[in-house]
C-alpha cells in the first residue's frame, strides 16, 4: 500500500492540466494518504444522474484531453485505471482525471507497474490484454480500450458488459469477437462518429487502436464549437 501511495504522489505531482485532479499535498502521520480537493458532484456517473441533460459530448471530450495530455509527458504516464469512479466533476460541470493509485511511468522503454492492483474492481473497463494475460504490461493502448467504454458510460448511460457480473467478464473475452456492448441499435441517437471512436478504442488489437490525441482530435471536431 505505502509503494503505491508514493507512486500515486510521485505521477500525480507532476501533473498540471484542466482536465486533471490537482494534487494538494500528501499526509505522512498517522498514515501515508494524498490530498486533494473535494468536489460537490462526485463522479461522473453520479453527475450524469443528477444531470440528466448534461452535455455529455462535452465531457467525453474532457476526458480525452486530460487523458492525452497524460500520454503526452516525457516519459509518458500511463493512468492505467480509466473508469467512471476515477473521473469527478469539479464545479463548472467539467471531468477531471483522479485516483493515480494505478499509473505507470515509462522510462527507458521499462514499464513499472503493480500487478497486485489491476484487478481492483476495474475489470468491467479493462483491456482484454490486461485481463486474459497476468503478464501483459499497461500501456497506453491499455488506457484507451478502457476511454472507450467510459465513452459508452457516458453517452448512453450503459454499464459495458452491463449484463454480466464482473466474474464473468474475463470469461466472455475469451470469445475474440466480444465487445463490452453491441446493442447499438437501442441508442438510434447516439451519433455515428461516436459509436465508430468506441469501436477503434476497443480493438481487439493493441496496435490498431487510435492514440489519445487521435481520439482528442476526433471529439474536438465532434463538439459543437468544433476544433479548438
Amino acid at each position: 500500500m505505502t509503494r503505491r501511495l508514493f507512486r500515486e504522489t510521485d505521477a500525480w505531482s507532476a501533473v498540471i492540466h484542466h482536465n486533471v485532479v490537482p494534487l494538494i499535498g500528501f499526509t505522512i502521520t498517522p498514515c501515508f494518504s494524498v490530498i486533494s480537493p473535494w468536489y460537490k458532484y462526485g463522479h461522473i456517473r453520479s453527475y450524469i444522474l443528477s444531470h440528466p441533460d448534461c452535455d455529455r459530448l462535452k465531457l467525453v471530450h474532457g476526458i480525452a484531453k486530460g487523458l492525452a495530455y497524460l500520454h503526452s509527458q516525457k516519459p509518458a504516464i500511463i493512468h492505467g485505471n480509466i473508469r467512471s469512479d476515477n473521473i469527478l466533476i469539479n464545479d463548472q460541470g467539467d471531468p477531471l482525471i483522479s485516483d493515480f493509485g494505478s499509473a505507470t511511468v515509462t522510462r527507458s522503454n521499462t514499464l513499472y507497474e503493480d500487478y497486485d492492483h489491476r484487478m481492483n474492481g476495474a475489470s468491467r473497463w479493462m483491456a482484454p490484454e490486461l485481463l486474459l494475460n497476468p503478464n501483459e504490461v499497461q500501456s497506453g493502448s491499455t488506457d484507451v480500450y478502457s476511454f472507450g467504454s467510459v465513452a459508452l458510460e457516458v453517452m448512453i448511460s450503459e454499464l459495458p458488459h452491463s449484463g454480466l457480473p464482473d466474474s464473468r467478464i474475463p470469461v466472455a473475452l475469451l470469445s475474440p469477437d466480444a465487445q463490452p456492448f453491441d446493442d447499438w441499435e437501442r441508442y438510434p441517437q447516439l451519433p455515428e462518429a461516436i459509436k465508430q471512436v468506441i469501436l477503434k478504442c476497443w480493438s481487439r488489437r493493441p496496435g490498431k487502436r487510435p492514440s489519445m490525441e487521435e481520439v482528442d482530435v476526433v471529439f474536438a471536431t465532434l463538439a459543437p464549437n468544433g476544433p479548438g
